[in-house]
């Protein structure tokens, strides 16, 4: 196979005397923020990996190498969907909620930079002479999300936004009856993914419902969860390591075509599942001062990121193209280092300087 890259319940009073034990800081949700950094890295690696995926030798330890960690790394984007919806349910507890004024900052802080950042992406394309003009086809690929890799995600969750109301009804339900909601909806979910004949349903929310619906439970009664999570840390971990060892192996396995792995989907919900719960107890764990103050300004500038990178990546890869750069390692190291610096430096940059940008902009003259 040639290298040349592809583009492309205990007791009551024990249960009331570790909660006070184990009482979360005054900022207890902090973790999060550091999840955000974390899920915002690895969302980074599995676009940076993915050429080098499918253009090494699958025979080779190089192909091993890159893409056991691309296959373990698919957790995050299922992790981003939780997360979300733990956010959501967290900020609208125990407040009035106004659907119009929720669905008005949504559009504000996440579509309208969406649309900003597809119009700078079909721009660049353009200039490049990837394809002629045309408005329709503007519109299309932000109605669809696949002008680049990472747009559908914001289909998907303006998707759920929307139904809002819906989600804040869920997060009422008995903890037991919502646990076992969300894990029912991942039957048709899978075979809604895999198995329909409708198009484009990894940019359709049913995907993504039982991680959302989970998100849910979590966000409605958070720190109970991270109670459970405390006490079952060796469970957790061990099955974690364990499931992912079986799965990791037996995909690769399966994409050398050295067995067939038939209920690989099936595997793949499960270890998100346990990656999810793992990555969020060790973000509690690892909830220090010094870790926090440098999760902090990539969490905040994370969304920025997401959108930037994918560009930052294509034109790397187009200019080593143009300079005769066609080894598969080069490429990857090269591209890895300019997709994790530009736009991380300059993210952070932007959100930084935002404020004094916008203060200067809102200054009355005198």
């Amino acid at each position: 196979m040639s290298n040349k890259p592809v583009v492309i319940s205990p007791r009551p009073n024990v249960v009331s005397a570790e909660l006070i034990e184990i009482k979360p800081p005054v900022h207890k949700k902090r973790e999060l923020d550091i999840l955000t950094a974390l899920l915002c890295l690895v969302v980074i690696y599995i676009h940076v990996a993915g050429e080098a995926v499918f253009s090494y030798d699958r025979t080779t330890l190089s192909y091993a190498a890159v893409s056991i960690p691309f296959s373990a790394a698919l957790f995050a984007v299922p992790a981003f969907i939780l997360l979300a919806s733990v956010k959501f349910t967290i900020s609208s507890q125990n407040k009035t909620f106004h659907y119009g004024k929720f669905m008005l900052e949504r559009l504000k802080l996440i579509y309208l930079p969406y649309l900003l950042w597809n119009v700078i992406y079909y721009s660049y394309f353009l200039s490049r002479r990837w394809f002629p003009f045309d408005i329709n086809g503007l519109a299309r690929h932000i109605w669809i999300g696949d002008l680049s890799g990472q747009f559908y995600f914001i289909v998907v969750i303006m998707q759920f936004y929307l139904l809002a109301p819906v989600w804040r009804k869920f997060a009422a339900l008995r903890v037991n009856y919502a646990v076992i909601a969300a894990f029912i909806t991942i039957i048709p979910a899978i075979y809604f993914n895999n198995y329909s004949n409708i198009p484009y349903t990894d940019r359709i929310f049913i995907t993504y419902l039982p991680y959302w619906l989970m998100g849910i439970v979590i966000g409605a009664h958070y720190d109970k969860f991270i109670l459970f999570l405390r006490r079952r840390k060796a469970a957790l971990i061990a099955s974690t390591i364990l499931i992912a060892a079986f799965h990791q192996i037996y995909s690769y396995l399966h994409s050398r075509q050295i067995l067939f792995y038939s209920y690989s989907e099936q595997m793949h919900v499960l270890y998100n599942f346990l990656m999810i719960f793992s990555i969020i107890f060790i973000c509690v764990y690892i909830n220090k001062p010094k870790i926090y103050a440098v999760c902090k300004p990539l969490a905040a500038a994370s969304y920025y990121i997401f959108l930037s990178h994918c560009l930052v990546l294509t034109d790397v890869r187009i200019r080593m193209s143009d300079a005769g750069i066609y080894s598969v390692t080069t490429r990857f190291w090269v591209s890895s280092a300019a997709t994790y610096i530009i736009p991380i430096v300059l993210s952070i940059a932007y959100v930084k300087l935002k404020p004094l940008i916008k203060g200067i902009i809102q200054k009355p003259s005198t």
